[in-house]
């Protein structure tokens, strides 16, 4: 009899642990459904704010007749490629190539939306940069640096390449190939076009296409094979985006900016 009003005792020990666990969970599963609640609603109210900001700064642009396609915000290079550039920069460059790419599907869709649709309409955009293959102080190895623009000038040693992308070889003579470094390239470059120019991105007036025909037109290797290869005709495009388009897309692309170099900053505190 004392064994089964020690069983009974045990089991409802058990049961009253349980129910507090279980209390537990629910308590927490309720807090984090509200967390993500608050979550969206701020994301929410964000975006409808920042619209809003948009559409009523627009207009008073447009009213006092300001400029509202500017899309300055970089003036030098982030810290990561000033590294490589110490690195690798002043060696001899022994080939390079051209890489042709279709736009990331993410940035597409947010173009798309930023357009109301109209570009998904005319052509899917590729994107486009080179690949320069560095001499190492080690025999018989070099480096291979991809140096392309995307909302800033990024330069990357770690990269993929697979079957989706296309790569021309750029066929350099002596004359041309004779101690060139990417930092000459880069230098020269960056004094012939402006700085805002050079270090800024704008989704037709300077994007990674203008860019990559900078750097083949300081290598003087920019021919009409090379200009078929990285050019797309977005004239229809350009016709189709508004005033408002291009101020909306600059905003958005500045607001992405600011929050990059603000989580960049953070993360090295």
């Amino acid at each position: 009899m004392i064994i089964n009003d020690f069983n009974l005792v045990e089991i409802a020990l058990q049961i009253k642990e349980y129910i507090i666990l279980n209390k537990y969970v629910i308590s927490l599963l309720i807090l984090l459904i509200l967390i993500i609640q608050c979550i969206i609603i701020f994301i929410i109210i964000a975006f409808i704010v920042f619209f809003c900001f948009i559409f009523c700064s627009f207009y008073v642009y447009k009213f006092f007749k300001l400029n509202t396609n500017n899309y300055c915000f970089f003036k030098d290079y982030n810290e990561r490629v000033r590294n490589i550039l110490n690195k690798y920069g002043d060696n001899e460059i022994k080939n390079v190539y051209i890489l042709r790419q279709k736009l990331p599907l993410l940035i597409f869709k947010i173009i798309n939306i930023l357009s109301f649709y109209k570009y998904a309409d005319m052509f899917i955009p590729v994107h486009t940069s080179l690949i320069f293959e560095i001499k190492t102080d080690k025999k018989q190895i070099n480096k291979f640096l991809k140096v392309e623009k995307n909302n800033y000038i990024n330069i990357n040693e770690n990269y993929n390449i697979n079957r989706t992308q296309d790569i021309k070889y750029i066929r350099f003579n002596r004359k041309n190939r004779e101690c060139l470094t990417l930092n000459q390239i880069l230098t020269k470059t960056r004094e012939r076009v402006s700085n805002d120019k050079f270090f800024n991105w704008h989704i037709f007036s300077n994007n990674c296409q203008q860019f990559t025909k900078e750097l083949l037109t300081t290598m003087e290797q920019y021919t009409k094979s090379n200009k078929q290869f990285v050019f797309q005709d977005t004239k229809i495009i350009v016709d189709k985006f508004s005033d408002f388009h291009y101020y909306l897309t600059n905003c958005t692309f500045n607001v992405y900016n600011l929050l990059q170099q603000i989580f960049i900053t953070s993360s090295r505190v």
